[in-house]
């Protein structure tokens, strides 16, 4: 009776085990479901101002009030590199220098660039673009050029006014802890108190400065901490110690993040040899969760959903119910374009 009772326990778990296995192999690939046509030109950024998905591409602006069913064009038809949410705005910049803002939820926009004539007489046409916008929580905007100088407006966007002591070269910003963040083109970085008034340079040494990160290209907050992605990985800041630690487990040598997005409490990368990844915060590992034979260029959180913008249209992530050891399986569904 002892003998039968244990062969039997030992076979549930060799069963349970071999589930467990096939379920954890299982969530580092991913399924492709195509749901609908693809987009007819490259798209380069998603927003969400959580009622409306903004997809920015060569073709313009669009949105969608369905979750990606149908979307809508709006009036707004320059190639667009960005678009970001505000509470009483949404604001899109272009890769021919122009900056534009909507007050109807992206259905109209209007040109908001005076005092931006830099962005339209430097260099050539291929750099002549804003790199990034951000707009903090007390409604000031940075403008940061490709390469180039940093413009702050202090009335909505309609006029800007160069950033002398923040200097050239500034690559990517961000808000955190009462300071907004800046990384430059030389890997260095600075943050300011006075929401761009005056700009701290951060230390800058080999072991725990954010050069080993390369150039910086996406920051993000979560779980009360910011992290920042670049050409060679991704890592996060300890105030107490003024450095940052490498996470990088699980990443490819040079993996080059190009875009973070928080998803239901996880945190997602696009990485230039894996497209889409998922950070495991337990272990701090990184993973592969699909889009590999894809170029995507950006992602985006919208209610409850993961997008993911490619140079072939959008697609949405469709996560198991079930994910055992915290694991981010998905099957990616393109969704139509206008």
């Amino acid at each position: 009776m002892k003998s039968s009772r244990l062969c039997a326990a030992l076979l549930a778990l060799i069963i349970a085990c071999i589930c467990c296995l096939s379920l954890s192999s299982s969530a580092h690939a991913a399924d492709w479901e195509l749901l609908s046509g693809t987009g007819r030109y490259a798209v380069y950024a998603l927003e969400s101002d959580g009622e409306r998905l903004y997809g920015g591409g060569k073709d313009g602006v669009y949105f969608t009030l369905d979750d990606g069913l149908t979307w809508r064009e709006s009036d707004l038809k320059r190639s667009i590199s960005g678009v970001t949410a505000a509470p009483d705005a949404m604001y899109a910049v272009t890769w021919s220098q122009a900056v534009y803002r909507s007050e109807t939820r992206g259905n109209t926009w209007h040109r908001i660039d005076d005092g931006l004539p830099t962005f339209r007489h430097k260099r050539g046409a291929n750099d002549q673009h804003i790199k990034q916008m951000l707009v903090t929580r007390s409604g000031v905007l940075i403008a940061i050029g490709f390469h180039d100088d940093t413009y702050i407006s202090r009335d909505g966007g309609e006029t800007w006014h160069q950033n002398y002591n923040m200097g050239t070269g500034a690559y990517t910003v961000a808000e955190f802890d009462g300071y907004i963040w800046a990384a430059r083109s030389d890997s260095r970085a600075m943050r300011s108190a006075d929401e761009g008034g005056t700009w701290e340079i951060m230390p800058d040494w080999s072991s725990g400065s954010i050069a080993g990160f390369g150039r910086i290209q996406d920051w993000a907050v979560f779980d009360s901490n910011l992290y920042v992605a670049g050409d060679y990985g991704f890592g996060r800041w300890r105030e107490e110690e003024l450095k940052w630690d490498v996470l990088n487990r699980g990443l490819p040598k040079k993996p080059c993040i190009v875009d973070l997005a928080i998803h239901r409490g996880r945190m997602f990368a696009v990485v230039h040899t894996w497209a889409v990844a998922h950070f495991d915060q337990p272990s701090e590992t990184w993973e592969p969760v699909g889009m590999r034979d894809s170029r995507v260029t950006s992602l985006a959180a919208h209610r409850g959903e993961l997008y993911a913008a490619t140079d072939h249209g959008i697609y949405r992530a469709v996560f198991p119910r079930v994910q055992p050891y915290n694991k981010a399986a998905a099957t990616w569904g393109a969704i139509k374009r206008p």
